[in-house]
């Protein structure tokens, strides 16, 4: 039986992320259970310097995110493939309203940076290298244990003993299941399709989140031409655009989201992730706690799901520094956790949740009421506060 102090299920960018930041900050003895093989650095550093254009995987890091990273001393590697956003284009197409944020009003470098997950996890994982972090690779967790004073995990081929398990394996947790977690599901009857777009001009570090009636379609820049898009469809209008020869494909994509970014020339391979918002009443168990998509699965309508789940370890990495001399299972300890991620995960959870039935509903008086909406914002500063600090990630960040 081996001992360690922390278990951390799921070694991506969550999961590395929390151990990153707990081995750099305390001396406890910390394992990282992941399913995936070791990861060929070479290959990595390889791939660094390749364009990111056909990895459909890419996030927008909220500023305050950046300060997570930049505080884990990752910020230096990061920012030779990041691509920072530095103005967000709100609208409803068809209608006039529209918001605009700029990174200008705030005096801020960026609201924050687009990035390739499978490079930013990778560049987490070299900067774990020099950790004292064990990893067990490929493993999955098949048993979990529970008693008064530690929790028990078995692999397939090791059987590991600690004080705390942290699930964050992702939407599709094995582990959360076996603890007996019951998440709540809302199917939203959309597929997200998902491609990275080259255009005919710079995209100036502009953002969009462009509302249709097929659905939100949100572009992210990355490099000098390129963008991220995210196209949430019904099932019928995905099976038709997801089969479109490529050309015409860009053609009814250019329909769809108008000519501000320029004439759409190339798009890379359009992938597909069905569309449902996952909840958990509880964040903690007996000697366990979840983080990130484990614990909160969300539409991608605002680009608010790794920014949260980082805040999540941000606020778990606090309270287990704060006890990193006495017993770091403890309920106290879980219970302070759980409390103090509330107030941004409810807030998160309506804010976008509150997006996509507002803006996936056609009547005329709620049409009419959105735009207003938008175009008051545009026009005060005050009311567009409250969006910014969303875009930015500092809607609900506790401080000590």
């Amino acid at each position: 039986m081996q001992q360690f102090d922390l278990v951390i299920a799921g070694g991506g960018a969550v999961g590395c992320a929390l151990a990153l930041a707990l081995s750099q900050r305390t001396s406890l003895k910390i394992a990282l259970v992941e399913k995936q093989s070791v990861t060929d650095h070479d290959a990595v550093k390889a791939n660094q310097q390749k364009s990111s254009f056909d990895d459909a995987r890419v996030v927008a890091l909220a500023e305050q995110t950046w300060q997570f990273l930049t505080s884990l001393g990752i910020d230096q590697a990061l920012k030779p493939i990041v691509t920072p956003i530095k103005h967000i284009h709100v609208s409803d197409r068809g209608h006039l309203g529209h918001c605009e944020l700029s990174s200008d009003e705030y005096e801020i470098d960026a609201l924050g940076y687009v990035c390739s997950l499978s490079a930013l996890t990778q560049i987490l994982e070299n900067a774990l290298m020099t950790s004292n972090v064990t990893w067990f690779r490929p493993e999955t967790i098949e048993q979990v244990s529970q008693y008064k004073d530690f929790i028990e995990i078995k692999t397939h081929r090791h059987e590991i003993q600690a004080s705390l398990l942290v699930i964050a394996e992702g939407g599709d947790s094995g582990t959360r299941k076996l603890l007996g977690f019951v998440p709540r599901q809302a199917e939203y009857e959309q597929i997200a399709l998902v491609t990275n777009v080259k255009t005919n001009r710079d995209h100036e570090n502009i953002a969009y989140e462009r509302f249709t009636e097929d659905g939100p379609l949100a572009f992210l820049p990355m490099g000098k031409h390129d963008y991220s898009v995210v196209w949430s469809l019904n099932k019928q209008d995905y099976e038709y655009l997801h089969k479109l020869p490529e050309h015409e494909f860009l053609k009814a994509l250019q329909e769809a989201f108008g000519y501000r970014a320029g004439i759409f020339e190339q798009c890379s391979k359009r992938q597909c992730f069905p569309l449902k918002l996952v909840t958990l009443n509880q964040a903690t168990g007996h000697r366990c706690a979840l983080a990130g998509n484990a614990l909160h699965t969300l539409h991608p309508i605002a680009g608010q799901g790794l920014n949260l789940g980082l805040r999540d370890i941000d606020e778990l990495v606090r309270q287990v520094v704060s006890e990193e001399s006495h017993d770091i299972g403890n309920f106290g300890l879980l219970h302070r956790y759980q409390q103090a991620r509330i107030k941004d995960q409810k807030r998160v959870i309506d804010f976008t949740d509150g997006l996509v039935r507002c803006f996936s509903n056609q009547l005329i008086p709620l049409v009419m009421g959105r735009n207003i909406g938008l175009c008051v914002m545009q026009f005060s500063p005050l009311l567009k506060q409250p969006l910014a600090r969303q875009a930015m990630g500092h809607s609900a960040v506790n401080k000590t």
